[in-house]
């Protein structure tokens, strides 16, 4: 009987104590190609790496361009992503450095990194009102002994026009691209129509265990909180969502005691009827 006691405290702890892990999520939804992305690093010695990348969408042109086309408007990528990368270099600050473009393979995009030393240095490239990653905003707390703490803060890309201001970097590519090439009007508006569609993807990594989300995975020691919005979702609401997970452990040990003192009670009557019955 006491084994029965021991294995089924053991079996409470264990259950609360896994309740809160968060499984690792389909990561399949990171192979979209047309997507602009915002990548957000946060690394061990506090510096943060900050990544645009806009997408070139080499596979889909394949259909309707040849191999020159497809690399001339490479290079127009290339030229206005580096043309967004200078501007950011300009109004850059004392502790920060702005990478030149470059294409990311994996990605099938041109981007590049804003590094900052530490959050106050991207607060103040920001300023406070646009700085999105502390999560503080509008906390909601749900359950009883596994509370969820839900932390409420701002999509980066805030607006429709934002995300306008975003996609006229491939608008100006598509443009300049199709005047070299002497594109079709037909083919240059299938591009134009493709970036209608363009999805607008938040990566938010830590290093080490961070805030939750309901789409995320870790890699390299890292973990990834994922946010994935179009324009018309954008419109509806500019919110996403992190969230902890958190054990109420006074009521933990109350609950443990008291199914420990249910149990011996059991085989106390257990014993008791025992005894009876041998006498």
């Amino acid at each position: 009987m006491k084994k029965i006691i021991y294995t089924l405290f053991l079996f409470v702890c264990v259950s609360l104590l896994f309740a809160g892990c968060q499984n690792v999520a389909d990561t399949s939804y990171l192979q979209e190609d047309n997507a602009i992305r915002i990548m957000r690093k946060s690394h061990e010695n506090g510096s943060i790496d900050l990544t645009y990348i806009f997408p070139a969408n080499s596979k889909d042109m394949e259909k309707n361009f040849t191999a020159g086309q497809i690399e001339t408007y490479k290079f127009y990528l290339l030229t206005y992503t580096n043309a967004l990368a200078r501007k950011n270099r300009l109004n850059a600050g004392v502790d920060m450095s702005v990478e030149s473009s470059k294409y990311y393979a994996d990605i099938d995009g041109f981007g590049f990194v804003l590094h900052f030393e530490n959050l106050s240095v991207q607060k103040d490239f920001f300023g406070t009102s646009e700085d999105d990653n502390n999560g503080t905003n509008n906390q909601k707390i749900s359950g009883f002994i596994l509370k969820k703490i839900k932390l409420e803060t701002q999509f980066p890309v805030s607006s429709v026009n934002f995300a306008e201001d975003l996609k006229a970097v491939c608008m100006l590519a598509i443009s300049a691209w199709s005047q070299q090439c002497q594109i079709e009007e037909t083919k240059t508006q299938i591009m134009y129509d493709k970036l209608k569609k363009t999805k607008f993807i938040y990566d938010f990594a830590v290093y080490g265990n961070g805030l939750l989300s309901d789409i995320m995975y870790y890699e390299n020691g890292y973990s990834h909180n994922i946010f994935i919005k179009d324009e018309n979702g954008i419109a509806k609401s500019n919110k996403i969502e992190f969230y902890l997970t958190e054990i109420d452990r006074g009521l933990v040990y109350i609950f443990v005691v008291i199914v420990v003192c249910l149990g011996m009670m059991i085989s106390y009557l257990i014993l008791k009827k025992k005894n009876k019955l041998k006498k």
